[in-house]
């Protein structure tokens, strides 16, 4: 109830919904105290249940901050419908609540992932394309690993900081891409800022 009444801060709607998330395996930290104080885990689908009741009362224009959190929390408690999630995720919404759209989606594994993530990248938002490479592994695109190499090779430091850990995520099939990159480096044709970086990730392969 809490989360869903307009009138309170929106710091205090954004504790009640991650309180809420959590609630089917709360942490064992006390959050007022700091003190371990586990408390039992509690019923997931009454959370599911509560959540659906006040997702539409969270998700109407308002707080940017507080729309990613309700779609943060209905992607861990399986709430609300992919639709939500789709409209959510198109340009005309911020760009984190779009990231968080784009995530719960990846989580459901929903029809049509794959159009919405390359629509993002598209997007001049740097920050909304760094989160979108981030979750090309989860998706299982048939070009995934072509995308996140043309980023790491074309992309801003910031685009290519986002795409190498991702293909580090990704299957065998990466491991090429990183050879590649690392004869790239050897030749001198690698930014000398992101050197570490790259021998970092694909020392993990």
């Amino acid at each position: 109830r809490t989360a869903a009444e307009a009138g309170r801060p929106v710091d205090v709607r954004r504790a009640a919904l991650k309180a809420l998330a959590e609630s089917a395996a709360p942490p064992g930290r006390d959050r007022v105290l700091g003190l371990w104080r586990p408390s039992p885990p509690g019923d997931p689908a009454k959370a599911r249940e509560a959540r659906s009741s006040v997702l539409e009362a969270c998700l109407k224009p308002g707080p940017e901050a507080l729309q990613g959190e309700a779609l943060k929390a209905a992607a861990l408690l399986g709430a609300g419908d992919t639709a939500t999630f789709r409209r959510m995720a198109r340009a005309g919404f911020p760009s984190s609540v779009r990231a968080e759209a784009l995530r719960g989606l990846a989580v459901r594994k929903a029809e049509g992932l794959g159009a919405a993530l390359r629509a993002a990248l598209e997007e001049p938002d740097e920050a909304l394309r760094r989160d979108v490479l981030g979750l090309i592994p989860k998706a299982g695109l048939a070009d995934g690993v072509a995308l996140l190499e043309q980023a790491a090779l074309e992309g801003t430091p910031g685009i290519r900081q986002a795409a190498l850990p991702a293909l580090g995520d990704c299957g065998p099939e990466a491991d090429a891409v990183f050879c590649r990159l690392l004869d790239r480096r050897l030749a001198g044709a690698w930014p000398a800022a992101a050197g570490l970086e790259l021998l970092e990730t694909s020392a993990k392969r």
